[in-house]
C-alpha cells in the first residue's frame, strides 16, 4: 500500500519519510537513554513528531482503503454476480486520536526494550 500511495501522492511520501526519520531518531534515543538518562526530556519532542507525521500516514492509508473498497466492491460484485462480497481492511496498530496516549502508555516498555512499540510502522 505504501508503494502505491507514494506513487500517487507526494504529500504522503513526505509524511511517510518524515515519520520514518522521527521513528529512527526516537529509537536511537531509546537506545541512548541507558547511557544518557538526562536525555529523557527529549523523548516528548520525538513523540510529538511521530504523532504529527504518523497521523498524516494513518489518515492517508484509511482514505486509500476507503477508495480502494469503492472500486473493488463494485468490480468483484460484477464478477461474482453479487454472490460474494469483498472488502480490503486496514488493520491499524492505533487510531490517530489515540496514538499519543499509546506512546505515553508504552513509554516504560519502549525504554526497556529500546524500540518504539506503537504506531503506523506496526500496521498491517
Amino acid at each position: 500500500m505504501d508503494i502505491l500511495l507514494c506513487q500517487l501522492d507526494r504529500s504522503y511520501v513526505s509524511a511517510l519519510s518524515s515519520y520514518h526519520r522521527a521513528l529512527q531518531q526516537r529509537n536511537r534515543l531509546l537506545r541512548d537513554l541507558s547511557f544518557r538518562p538526562d536525555l529523557i526530556d527529549t523523548l516528548e519532542v520525538w513523540d510529538e513528531q511521530l504523532c504529527r507525521y504518523g497521523g498524516a500516514v494513518i489518515r492517508e492509508r484509511k482514505r486509500f482503503v476507503e477508495k480502494l473498497n469503492e472500486v473493488i466492491v463494485s468490480v468483484h460484485s460484477r464478477l461474482t454476480g453479487g454472490s460474494e462480497k469483498i472488502e480490503a481492511l486496514y488493520d491499524l496498530d492505533t487510531e490517530e486520536e489515540a496514538f499519543r496516549e499509546k506512546l505515553v502508555f508504552n513509554r516504560e516498555r519502549d525504554i526497556q526494550q529500546k524500540i518504539t512499540s506503537a504506531g503506523p510502522h506496526r500496521d498491517d
